[in-house]
């Protein structure tokens, strides 16, 4: 029973986490990039070199900062937790995807982002919804566990077909779906930090 309640608390701690960063990267990503795709308001060739060099700097500190993680826990093994690194990682894939987007801008090429970026948020809910099956494996979690996360997954999946119905031509319907998705991710994170204080 002891066992099946610290790898529940386990389980809810790391979707919290890995929430929370992708709720902070994914208002990264609306804010950012979207000015390089608005068309006509197309900002000078100097200022998109400008971001598309910012965009590749930031992807070079996020890989460092996976790359950091991962040799800590291979001189000391479990030291990082692996939602910790997982975490990293769609940092890592959020970054590349913010620079393949503002060096798209840079040639005027239009960019749906709203899919690019529901689609690597998808790989998160699904490594998500697949880690809490094989921890449940090992020791049963409730009902309710189980249940939110597999909805999660098939939300994410969802996310993702609606983003592809979007006019990528639109830069304000592009941004309409994003604030929307944004408010809902806040709303959840929401929620999950207030539950974190009994799990502390």
């Amino acid at each position: 029973m002891q066992l099946s309640s610290t790898l529940e608390r386990f389980a809810m701690i790391s979707a919290i986490k890995r929430n929370s960063l992708a709720a902070g990267l994914l208002f990264v990503l609306i804010l950012l990039p979207y000015g390089l795709s608005f068309g006509a308001d197309q900002p000078a060739a100097k200022e998109q070199s400008s971001r598309v060099e910012y965009a590749r700097i930031y992807v070079q500190i996020a890989r460092i900062n996976l790359q950091n993680a991962l040799q800590i826990n291979q001189r000391n093994p479990n030291t990082l937790p692996i939602a910790q690194v997982e975490i990293l990682q769609v940092q890592v894939a959020l970054a590349e995807q913010w620079l393949r987007e503002a060096e798209d801008a840079a040639i005027g090429k239009v960019h749906n982002s709203a899919v690019a970026v529901s689609e690597i948020l998808l790989k998160a809910a699904e490594a998500d919804y697949a880690s809490v099956v094989k921890i449940n494996q090992v020791s049963p979690l409730s009902r309710n566990t189980l249940e939110k996360a597999r909805l999660k997954f098939e939300l994410a999946k969802l996310r993702v077909a609606m983003a592809k119905q979007i006019d990528a031509t639109s830069p304000l319907a592009v941004m309409q779906f994003q604030i929307e998705r944004l408010r809902e991710n806040i709303l959840e994170l929401t929620t999950q930090q207030i539950k974190a204080v009994d799990l502390d």
